[in-house]
């Protein structure tokens, strides 16, 4: 058996004393198609997004319940002739496992000495010493030696 959520409007010419039973029947149209409900919450009225068959206003109920998928299609049958419901609209609700908050552990940063912080380089050692005046030497004549051919 899958999760599903129905979110469904009953318009406002029915007023807030009849919602009960609107919701009555619409929990026994839907335990009919052999789904358990879980959870029902009536989210009150609100304004429609848009004018629907001349209604502005509407109760908002979401209902939560799990079903098979084949009793959906007789459900929403059943939902669409009745004239108290004036829209709805049925998903399938995923199971959410929580992810592991645990971070890793991060990485030192480096921090160079003029920030205050200690200093995590290493000094390399040079074994020779180069002279940059015989080194520009050594590269003319290389340079020379290519020009000439």
């Amino acid at each position: 058996m899958k999760k599903y959520e129905i979110l469904y409007i009953v318009p406002s010419p029915f007023t807030e004393a009849d919602v009960p039973a609107i919701q009555k029947n619409v929990n026994k149209i839907i335990e009919e198609g052999g789904a358990k409900i879980i959870n029902e919450n009536n989210l009150g009225s609100k304004k429609l997004a848009y004018t629907i068959k001349n209604i502005k206003r509407g109760f908002y109920i979401l209902t939560t319940f799990e079903g098979s998928p084949e009793s959906l299609i007789n459900m929403e049958q059943k939902l669409k002739l009745t004239p108290e419901v004036l829209r709805f609209q049925i998903t399938e609700t995923a199971e959410y496992k929580i992810p592991d908050t645990k971070r890793p552990p991060r990485k030192k940063r480096l921090v160079s000495p003029s920030l205050g912080g200690p200093t995590t380089h290493k000094k390399i050692e040079v074994k020779e010493e180069i002279n940059p005046e015989e080194d520009l030497k050594t590269i003319d004549d290389k340079i020379d030696e290519l020009l000439k051919l």
